[in-house]
C-alpha cells in the first residue's frame, strides 16, 4: 500500500531536467539526459531553483493516449472516493490472507482449523461479490486454488485427501452462496460478459505502473531456477524449463528467443502478452517443482503462486474486456488493482529472499556471501533505484494533492470545517458567464445541520440537480439521505436498461424547481414519495423565482426552516391530492 508506481521517478526527472542550465552533451541521448537531471538537482538543491508542480493525477494514467486507468492502492486511499474498488481492497486482501492460512492449515493437518477456514474463505468470497464484483472471479478462483493446493500438502492417502477436498470445497461453496443469496437474487448486470480487447498495453507503460515487482519477480524466478539446478547437481533431467537455463549456452539461445519474441509481438502490440506467458510458464514449472519436492517450502511455493497470478491477470486486460466498458477503461482499472495486490505480496517475499541469499552481516555490516557477485550487485542496485522511484509518490504526490484540493486550513477532526473558506461558482450549465452564480459554500451548512439533527430515518430529499463534479447533490452527500437524483453517471453506465427512467428523473427535477404548474409539483412529489423540498444555494441558482415561490403556496408543504432566502419544506403526503397526471 505505501509505494506508488514508477511515474513518480519519471516526473523527477523531468521536473530536474526542466530547471537544468548545463549545456553540456545536451545533443547525446542517455548522456545528455542525465547531465540534465545531475544540472536540475544542483539548481534546485544549492540555487534554490523551484521544480514545476508534481502531477499526482498523471501517476493514475500512465497508459498515454488511453482511456485506461492506473490506479494503485496508495493512489485510491489517498483520492478517497469511497467506490467500491477502495471498500474492497481489505476485504480481498483479507482473503488472499485466509487462503495463504488455509494452505498452511491444511499442510499441518489441522483440521478443525482448516474446516473454519473453509467456511470463511466461501463467506468472504461472497462478501466480495456483494462488495465489488470485479473481484469476485478471482475470489472465487483463489478460494478454489487453496482448498486444491491446501489439500494436495496435507497428509493422509490420496482418498482422504479427495474427500477432505471435496468437503471443504462444498462448504466454502454453501458459505459462499448461502448468506448472500438475497443479495444474488436482487442483484442485475446488463450487458454482461467479455470481448476481445480492443487496445493492447505499451511495454513501457506496463513497466512504469508495475517495473518494481517484474524486476523483483524476474530476479526470484532466477535464484530459484539456479537453486533447482544446483539442487539436481546441474542437470535439468526431463524438465523444459531447467534445460532452457541449465548452461551458458542454454541461456544464451534462451535470452535470443526472448528477444526474438519481443520483436516479432511488438508490431501487433501483444509484447506485454507474448513474455507475459513465457514469464508464466516458467513459474508454474517453478510451482510444479515445488509441489513435487518432498519438502515444499510454503514460503517460496505462495511467492510463486502470488507472481503467477500477477502476471496472469495484468496481461489478461490485453487479452478481454468486459462488455460495457469505456473501451477497456474499468477493465484495467480494477484488474491492475488486484495484480498490483498479488505483485506486492510475491514482490516482498522475492525481495526478502533473494537479499538473504546475496547478503549477510558480520559485525551489523552488510556483506555480499552469493557466489555470483556481479548479478548479485546488479540486481540489489536495480530493486534499490525503482524502490526509491516508487518512493518518490508517498511523499510527493501526496503534497501534489493535498494542495490541489485543499485550502489553507489548520488540522482538525470537524468534517464540515471546509464549509467556512469554501466558494462555488455556478455555471448554470451554459457557456455564457455573464449568467454564472457565485455563492459561499457555508450558506448550505444551516440547512445541512438542520436536517441532520431533526430528521430521523431515510426520507426523500429534493435538491437540484446540475453538472456532473458540481456542488448539486451535496445535501445528501452530507446527510446521508436519498435523493430523487443525484450523480447520475454510474447508475447510467451501470443500469444500461434503465437509462430513460434515470433521464426522467433528472429532467422532472429540474422541471421541478423550475415551473411555477402545482399540479406537475403535487404529481413529482408524490410519485418520488419526497419528504423534504429544500431551497438552498443550487436551488436558486438553478431554479426560477416562480418555480421556488410556489412551494411558500401549497397546502401540503410546510415550511420547516427558513433564514430569510433558503428554506426548507416539510411534505405531508395526506394533504397531497391525487396524481391529475398519468406517468
Amino acid at each position: 500500500v505505501g509505494i506508488g508506481n514508477l511515474d513518480a521517478g519519471h516526473q523527477t526527472i523531468e521536473r530536474l531536467q526542466f530547471v537544468n542550465d548545463w549545456g553540456a552533451f545536451h545533443d547525446v541521448p542517455v548522456l545528455g539526459g542525465a547531465v540534465g537531471v545531475v544540472g536540475g538537482l544542483w539548481n534546485w538543491l544549492v540555487q534554490g531553483a523551484d521544480l514545476p508542480r508534481y502531477d499526482w493525477w498523471r501517476s493514475s494514467r500512465v497508459h498515454f493516449g488511453q482511456f485506461d486507468i492506473t490506479e494503485f492502492p496508495f493512489w485510491s486511499l489517498l483520492f478517497a472516493d469511497l467506490h467500491p474498488h477502495l471498500m474492497d481492497i481489505p476485504i480481498f486482501g483479507l482473503v488472499i490472507a485466509c487462503a495463504v492460512a488455509y494452505i498452511a492449515t491444511a499442510a499441518k493437518s489441522l483440521r478443525a482449523q482448516a474446516v473454519v477456514l473453509a467456511a470463511g474463505l466461501g463467506l468472504l468470497a461472497g462478501m466480495v461479490r456483494a462488495m465489488h464484483t470485479w473481484d469476485f472471479p478471482t475470489a472465487v478462483l483463489l478460494v478454489a486454488a487453496a482448498v486444491t493446493v491446501g489439500q494436495y500438502l496435507a497428509a493422509g492417502t490420496g482418498r482422504r485427501r479427495f474427500w477432505t477436498f471435496v468437503l471443504h470445497g462444498t462448504l466454502a461453496a454453501m458459505f459462499l452462496v448461502g448468506p448472500w443469496a438475497p443479495f444474488a437474487s436482487h442483484f442485475e448486470v446488463f450487458e454482461s460478459g467479455i470481448h476481445r480487447a480492443e487496445q493492447t498495453t505499451q511495454p513501457q507503460q506496463y513497466f512504469a505502473h508495475f517495473g518494481l515487482f517484474v524486476v523483483l519477480g524476474l530476479i526470484f524466478l532466477a535464484v530459484r531456477y539456479r537453486e533447482e539446478l544446483q539442487a539436481r547437481n546441474g542437470l535439468p533431467g526431463r524438465n523444459i524449463g531447467l534445460m532452457c537455463v541449465a548452461g551458458p549456452w542454454e541461456l544464451l539461445s534462451f535470452a535470443a528467443f526472448v528477444a526474438g519474441l519481443m520483436a516479432f509481438t511488438w508490431q501487433f502490440g501483444v509484447t506485454v502478452v507474448g513474455v507475459s506467458i513465457l514469464i508464466i510458464l516458467l513459474l508454474a514449472n517453478l510451482l510444479w517443482l515445488e509441489l513435487r519436492s518432498t519438502r515444499p517450502d510454503l514460503g517460496r511455493l505462495l511467492a510463486t503462486g502470488c507472481f503467477l497470478a500477477a502476471f496472469g491477470i495484468a496481461a489478461g486486460v490485453d487479452v478481454v474486456t468486459v462488455n460495457n466498458d469505456i473501451v477497456r477503461m474499468n477493465t484495467v482499472f480494477k484488474f491492475s488493482l488486484q495484480a498490483w495486490q498479488f505483485f506486492a505480496l510475491g514482490g516482498a517475499y522475492a525481495a526478502w529472499y533473494t537479499c538473504s541469499r546475496a547478503w549477510g552481516f558480520r559485525d551489523w555490516r552488510p556483506v555480499m556471501i552469493s557466489s555470483r557477485p556481479v548479478f548479485a550487485a546488479t540486481a540489489t542496485g536495480a530493486v534499490a533505484v525503482l524502490l526509491v522511484a516508487g518512493l518518490i509518490f508517498p511523499w510527493s504526490g501526496t503534497r501534489s494533492r493535498q494542495d490541489a484540493r485543499f485550502g489553507d486550513t489548520s488540522l482538525t477532526l470537524n468534517g464540515f470545517a471546509f464549509f467556512e473558506h469554501g466558494t462555488y461558482r455556478e455555471d448554470r450549465g451554459t457557456p455564457d458567464p455573464a449568467d454564472d452564480v457565485e455563492f459561499a459554500l457555508a450558506d448550505d451548512r444551516p440547512i445541512v445541520e438542520w436536517l441532520r439533527r431533526n430528521v430521523e430515518g431515510s426520507p426523500v430529499v429534493a435538491e437540484a440537480v446540475g453538472g456532473l463534479y458540481h456542488w448539486t447533490g451535496r445535501i445528501s452527500m452530507l446527510t446521508g439521505l436519498p435523493a430523487v437524483i443525484g450523480w447520475d453517471w454510474h447508475q447510467v453506465q451501470q443500469r444500461w436498461d434503465y437509462q430513460r427512467y434515470i433521464q426522467e428523473r433528472r429532467s422532472e427535477t429540474q422541471v421541478f424547481y423550475q415551473t411555477s404548474d402545482v399540479a406537475f409539483t403535487i404529481d413529482y412529489l408524490r410519485k418520488y414519495n419526497v419528504r423534504y423540498v429544500v431551497v438552498g444555494t443550487e436551488e436558486v441558482a438553478l431554479g426560477t423565482p416562480e418555480g421556488l415561490t410556489k412551494f411558500t403556496t401549497m397546502d401540503a408543504l410546510t415550511q420547516v426552516y427558513s433564514d430569510g432566502r433558503y428554506a426548507i419544506y416539510e411534505v405531508a403526503a395526506d394533504r397531497l391530492p391525487p396524481l391529475t397526471v398519468s406517468r
